[in-house]
């Protein structure tokens, strides 16, 4: 029979995954919304998002770089904006009774902090199609629709009312 504290340990640990899993499924419905509502002009910064897990610090570097004015030029076809599933949220994470594993999302791009209009000099020259609006991020953050979704991600994982 196992003892009061193993029978605890055990609980702390399904306790993390749980909350991990939903977790996973709040970073979904948040990329998504990131993709949904940001600039979209070659695809490049849409495709650029991704998530990380682990434990501490999880930085994503801004190491991928756009097309300059010739290749954009040159690339007629702009592909359509693509989603993410929960499949593409990694899980493979080592628990501990103590921790819920942390979970980071970023953008890749080199020009990431222009296009989250965290710093100026986004092109402004007549809006082109497909670009968001001025502060979308911080709107997204500060508006509740950051909240929104982390709540639908925990309603989602633990079938409460109002999930999908």
């Amino acid at each position: 029979m196992a003892s009061l504290g193993s029978a605890l340990k055990k609980l702390k640990r399904d306790v993390n995954r749980a909350a991990f899993e939903a977790n996973r499924s709040a970073a979904v419905q948040i990329v998504n919304d990131l993709k949904r509502e940001g600039p979209y002009w070659d695809g490049l910064f849409e495709m650029a998002w991704e998530v990380r897990v682990g434990y501490g610090e999880l930085p994503i570097p801004a190491d991928q770089k756009g097309f300059d004015q010739q290749e954009r030029s040159a690339t007629a076809n702009t592909p359509s904006r693509t989603y993410i599933s929960l499949d593409d949220v990694p899980s493979r994470v080592k628990f501990t009774d103590t921790q819920t594993p942390d979970i980071a999302i970023g953008n890749r791009m080199e020009y990431r902090d222009i296009a989250l209009d965290l710093v100026p000099g986004r092109w402004r020259g007549g809006m082109p199609p497909n670009t968001a609006p001025q502060d979308w991020y911080t709107t997204y953050v500060q508006g509740g629709e950051l909240q929104k979704a982390l709540g639908d991600g925990f309603r989602e994982r633990f079938k409460l009312p109002g999930s999908k």
